[in-house]
C-alpha cells in the first residue's frame, strides 16, 4: 500500500513507551537529569492504553524491601524459585528514596503492607506525574506503536500510528513500560493490555521469559472481570451452591490472611471447578464492630470496651440484645478476643438485620508473571530497557504492592544507565523505512485466541490440543501475511500466545498458578530454570527453551550479538 497518510518524523534521544507508573516514572527521571524524551502513551480505549492497570490501582507500595531484615529469602520462598535475580537488589537499595520522592506528589495513608494513594485510586497521581513532565520539557505522543525497528547494532526507533497517519519516532534508546499480557486471557481481570507490544518485541527480535506464568488473583469476580482486594474480605462468609460453607478460608479472612492465600483459595476453586463458589459480605459491619471491641480487650481500656460493647449492641435486635450480651460477657470480663469460632456463635443474632454484597467469586487472570526477557532492565536488543510489568520481575507468585516498589526502583536505575550511557558512548541516530500499511484491530480474532488460551493453558495443558493450537496461531498468522497485513495487532497476539504454549510446554512440572495435570508436582530441578522464548521471523515459528536463571546474562548477550534482525527493518 502506498495510499497511507504519513505524519511528521519525531525524533528523541529516548522513546518511553508507556504512560503508567513504571513509564512516567523513568520518563521524568529522564527529564530531571536532563535527557530529552518522548512518552508514548496511547489515551484512547478501543485497543489499549488508558494507563492500563495503573488508573485502576489503588496506588498501594509494599514497604517490606526496606523494613523486613529477611526479605531476600521472603522473596525466595514467594517467588517460589522463580524471582528475577535484579528485581530484590533493586527494590532493596532504591525503592526508600523513590518512594519518598513519590509521596510528593500526591497524599499518602498507611495501609497494613505499607503505604497507599489516599484517594483510594492512582488516576490523579499519574496525571499530576504527567504534568510535571511536561513542565520539565518531556514531550507526550497519543500514539498506537506498531514496530520495534532495530538492528544488530542497536535500536533505531518506532513505527506509529495516529488514526488513519503513521509515523517515525526515531530514538537510540527506548524504554518499554507497556504492561503485561493477562488481557489476553479470557479468564481476565478487565483490561486492554493484551500483550500487543510484547509480540511487537519478540517480532523485532527480542526474548520472553516465563511466560507460562500468569498470576490469577484468587478473590476475582467472574460476572464482572473484576478483583477484590483481600483487604475488603475480613468477616466475610465464602459457601458454595448447597451453602456449605469453606470454613478454612473463612478463617483466614477472619483472621487478616487473605493476601498470603491467593495461591490456596486458586487451587480450591480449581479442584472445585464443578461448583459456584460465593463471597458474601453480609457479616461485614458486625465484624468491624466485634473488632474494635477485640482492640479495646486487648488494650484492657475499660471505657473503651463499654463504648464498643454498645456499638455491637445497637446493630442488634432488641429483643435478642440480652443474650447476645450474655454470651459476650464472659469473654469480656476475661478479656479474651472473640475468636473466628466465637463469631460464628454470636452472628445468629445479627441474622435478620445484616446486608452486604453477595457475588460469584473464583481466580481471574490478573498479573503477567513472565515478560520481556532482561538482564538488570536491559534487553536482548541493544539500548532498549524494560521496566513494569512488561517485564520479567518477582517469579510465580507475588504479593500486593510489590509490583509498584520495583517500577519505581527501576525507574531510577535505568535512568541513570542511560545517562551514563549517553556520557561514554552514546548511540547514534539512524534512519529507518516505514513499512507503510496500517495496524488493525480485530475484536473476534482476539476473542478466539483469549477463548482457547482458556482451554488449552489456564485450565490444563493438553500436549496433542496445545500443538493443534500452536499450528492454527501460524496458519492465522501467515494468512494475515499474505493478505499484506504484517502490522495487525493480531499477528503479535499470535505471536504471545505461541509463546505462552511454547513456554508451557517446556515447563513439565506445576508451580504456582501453573497448573499441568500430567505433570502436577513442582520438580526441584526446574526451580533454577526460565522458559526463554524468541520469534523466528525468518520461518515464522517460535521456539522456547529451559535456561539456568545462572546463564540468563549470557543468553541474552549471545542473542544481541546474533540474532538476524532482517525482518524487523524490511
Amino acid at each position: 500500500m502506498t495510499d497511507v497518510i504519513t505524519a511528521p518524523t519525531l525524533r528523541s534521544r529516548v522513546a518511553v513507551v508507556g504512560g503508567g507508573i513504571a513509564g512516567i516514572w523513568v520518563a521524568l527521571k529522564l527529564a530531571r537529569l536532563g535527557i530529552d524524551s518522548v512518552l508514548v502513551d496511547y489515551r484512547a480505549d478501543d485497543r489499549g492504553g488508558i494507563l492500563g492497570s495503573s488508573a485502576r490501582s489503588v496506588g498501594a507500595v509494599n514497604t517490606a524491601p526496606f523494613e523486613r531484615d529477611d526479605f531476600r529469602n521472603f522473596m525466595e520462598e514467594l517467588g517460589l524459585g522463580q524471582v528475577h535475580p535484579a528485581t530484590v537488589d533493586l527494590v532493596m537499595s532504591l525503592l526508600r528514596e523513590e518512594l519518598t520522592e513519590l509521596q510528593g506528589y500526591g497524599t499518602f495513608k498507611p495501609i497494613k503492607l505499607g503505604v497507599a494513594v489516599a484517594g483510594g485510586n492512582a488516576g490523579p497521581l499519574l496525571e499530576s506525574l504527567h504534568q510535571r513532565y511536561r513542565e520539565l520539557g518531556g514531550r507526550i505522543l497519543d500514539a498506537w506503536v506498531t514496530r520495534v525497528v532495530a538492528d544488530a547494532h542497536g535500536c533505531c526507533g518506532l513505527q506509529y500510528q495516529q488514526g488513519d497517519r503513521i509515523g517515525q519516532l526515531i530514538a537510540p534508546i527506548v524504554v518499554i513500560a507497556t504492561g503485561g499480557y493477562a488481557g489476553l486471557f479470557d479468564g481476565s481481570v478487565k483490561t486492554n493490555n493484551h500483550g500487543t507490544f510484547l509480540g511487537r518485541f519478540l517480532q523485532g527480535g527480542g526474548m520472553a521469559t516465563n511466560l507460562e506464568f500468569v498470576f490469577k488473583h484468587g478473590y476475582g469476580k467472574p460476572d464482572l472481570g473484576a478483583l477484590t482486594p483481600t483487604e475488603e474480605l475480613p468477616g466475610a462468609e465464602v459457601y458454595d451452591d448447597d451453602k456449605v460453607h469453606v470454613e478454612w478460608l473463612e478463617r483466614e479472612l477472619y483472621e487478616g490472611r487473605g493476601t498470603a492465600n491467593h495461591l490456596a483459595a486458586f487451587k480450591h476453586w480449581r479442584i472445585n471447578k464443578e461448583r459456584n463458589f460465593f463471597i458474601d459480605l453480609k457479616y461485614q459491619g458486625i465484624y468491624q464492630k466485634v473488632q474494635a471491641l477485640n482492640a479495646a480487650c486487648t488494650a484492657n481500656a475499660a471505657e473503651a470496651i463499654e463504648r464498643a460493647l454498645g456499638a455491637l449492641l445497637e446493630l442488634c435486635p432488641e429483643a435478642q440484645r440480652a443474650e447476645c450480651a450474655g454470651v459476650l460477657g464472659p469473654w469480656i470480663e476475661a478479656r479474651s478476643p472473640v475468636s473466628y469460632e466465637r463469631f460464628g456463635q454470636i452472628k445468629p443474632f445479627f441474622r435478620d438485620v445484616a446486608s452486604g454484597e453477595l457475588f460469584r467469586v473464583r481466580q481471574i487472570a490478573y498479573f503477567s508473571m513472565g515478560g520481556i526477557a532482561h538482564d538488570q532492565c536491559a534487553t536482548n536488543l541493544a539500548n532498549v530497557f524494560v521496566t513494569g510489568e512488561a517485564m520479567h520481575d518477582f517469579g510465580a507468585h507475588r504479593v500486593g504492592g510489590l509490583p509498584w516498589g520495583l517500577y519505581l526502583a527501576a525507574g531510577r536505575f535505568i535512568s541513570e544507565r542511560i545517562a551514563q550511557l549517553l556520557q561514554q558512548a552514546p548511540p547514534q541516530e539512524r534512519e529507518f523505512e516505514l513499512l507503510r500499511v496500517p495496524a488493525v484491530f480485530d475484536p473476534r480474532a482476539l476473542q478466539q485466541i483469549r477463548v482457547d488460551l482458556f482451554r488449552y493453558q489456564e485450565c490444563d495443558l493438553n500436549i496433542g490440543q496445545a500443538t493443534k493450537f500452536i499450528a492454527e496461531m501460524r496458519s492465522k498468522r501467515r494468512a494475515l501475511f499474505k493478505a499484506g497485513r504484517s502490522l495487525d495487532d493480531a499477528v503479535a497476539w499470535t505471536i504471545v500466545a505461541e509463546s505462552v504454549i511454547q513456554a508451557s510446554l517446556r515447563r513439565t512440572e506445576s508451580r504456582g498458578c501453573f497448573y499441568r495435570s500430567d505433570h502436577p508436582m513442582s520438580v526441584e530441578r526446574m526451580k533454577r530454570h526460565f522458559s526463554c522464548t524468541s520469534y523466528d521471523a525468518e520461518a515464522d515459528v517460535v521456539t522456547s527453551r529451559l535456561i539456568r536463571i545462572a546463564d540468563l546474562q549470557s543468553v541474552l548477550s549471545s542473542s544481541r550479538d546474533e540474532t538476524d534482525y532482517r525482518i524487523a527493518v524490511s
